[in-house]
């Protein structure tokens, strides 16, 4: 009797323990409300497992476990929503309004009736005259290049003076920059500290800067980051390290910050169409400047094709991103006027993107090829030539074959994975 129990219980434990430790997560992670009516589910839960596991065959001690999930479910879909803060009064600044989530979300809050401070880059471009043709006197433009202190200064100094005594009760970090793609070994230094400077340093900069009106008024902070921040996706290290940087910056000002009552929140926004991300000319340039700079035996290493097909499928995956940035504009609208905005929030595109496997990195692809190696000869002569400064030779018939069967080899996997493979990412809702 003893045995025909133990098995059973056992597989009970297992799902109860998912199950508790799933929700226990969540609302660490302030993913569920920790109401007094999810609190009240989850302790009439675990009475009612008590009591069925003492009269009860374990089997059937899951039937408390999937009524359990049938109320929430059922709480979930008939609770009200979230009260909202009314806009009128609220002050918001936004960075990165050019264009993409910035100019969107720009516009609609000025809709709702927010007074909004929109940064631009250049304050007479399309981004610029589109705001003003379209929004309410209560927008104001300012000119800033986040990377540029005294800039981000006299954006202080213009806010204050149109706001008087009232503190800003909104600041959305969304200005940022993806310079190119490419792997980590391919990628020039100069793409790494641009990436640092406009979306680590120069968010950090305006945070700082604007944290004292934002404590006054006891407003919160919105940032717009990127999931290849928390995961690693192939060629875009430099993007990606500079979005992992951002997310941990926010999650410590969340710790700190939330004694003096100003939440943190973080948008992470998927396959989206925003910014250069769909101007072939831009990419088209940042590549000839790549291809430029790389040494003749990286580049022979990697073969030219490699890195012209990685260029052709990054565009594509531009191309088939989600123009429709509301599902962004809503989240950031959504932190800034519920009472106790939620911590991190995903928005994924409601197309399927066209993306390329997270786990193709260097090292996979470097195993795939063929077991080819460079003589001591070629090896030492392009030393040579690289100390002495001399023009290389024209390569040999027969080494331009083994760089060009290099690059196909890496181009049909990398095809494989971005036809057959789509990103792998958690979800995060508000509630």
């Amino acid at each position: 009797m003893m045995d025909d129990y133990f098995l059973p219980s056992w597989i009970y434990l297992a799902v109860f323990t998912v199950f508790v430790g799933g929700a226990t997560k969540k609302i660490l992670a302030c993913q569920l409300s920790a109401a007094p009516p999810l609190m009240a589910l989850l302790g009439a839960t675990v009475l009612a497992e008590r009591l069925w596991a003492l009269c009860l065959p374990a089997l059937l001690l899951l039937v408390p476990l999937a009524l359990t999930y049938f109320l929430y479910f059922l709480y979930s879909c008939t609770r009200a929503p979230p009260a909202t803060l009314p806009a009128q009064g609220k002050a918001v600044l936004i960075t990165g309004c050019d264009s993409g989530f910035g100019n969107a979300t720009a516009k609609h809050l000025d809709a709702l009736g927010f007074e909004v401070f929109a940064t631009v880059l250049d304050g007479s471009g399309d981004g610029a005259r589109d705001l003003q043709k379209t929004c309410s006197p209560r927008l104001t433009i300012l000119q800033v290049d986040i990377t540029q202190p005294q800039q981000v200064q006299q954006a202080l100094i213009q806010t204050k003076a149109k706001l008087g005594l009232k503190g800003l009760w909104g600041l959305v970090n969304n200005a940022g920059v993806c310079v190119n793609f490419g792997d980590a070994e391919l990628s020039l230094m100069s793409t790494f500290r641009g990436c640092m400077e406009v979306n680590f340093f120069g968010t950090l900069s305006v945070t700082q800067t604007f944290l004292p009106l934002l404590r006054h008024a006891r407003g919160r902070i919105i940032t717009v980051s990127s999931p290849a921040g928390d995961q690693p996706f192939p060629c875009l290290a430099a993007y990606g390290a500079s979005k992992a940087a951002l997310n941990l910056l926010m999650n410590t000002l969340r710790n700190e910050l939330q004694p003096w009552g100003v939440p943190v929140s973080t948008v992470l926004p998927a396959s989206f169409r925003t910014g250069q991300s769909g101007n072939r000319a831009y990419w088209e340039t940042q590549h000839t400047r790549l291809l430029q700079s790389l040494s003749p035996a990286l580049l022979d290493e990697y073969g030219e094709d490699y890195v012209s097909e990685t260029k052709d499928l990054f565009q594509s995956h531009a191309s088939h991103a989600n123009p429709d940035l509301s599902p962004v504009v809503v989240a950031i609208t959504t932190a800034l006027q519920v009472q106790q905005p939620a911590p991190a929030v995903l928005r994924r595109a409601r197309r399927r993107p066209h993306v390329l496997h997270p786990q193709l990195l260097p090292a996979q692809r470097q195993r795939t090829l063929p077991a080819e190696t460079v003589c001591e000869e070629e090896a030492a002569a392009t030393r040579a030539e690289e100390a002495g400064g001399l023009q290389a030779e024209p390569r040999p018939p027969q080494q331009q074959q083994q760089q060009q069967r290099r690059g196909q080899q890496r181009r049909g996997q990398t095809q494989v994975a971005a036809r057959d493979t789509e990103t792998q990412t958690q979800r995060h809702r508000y509630t």
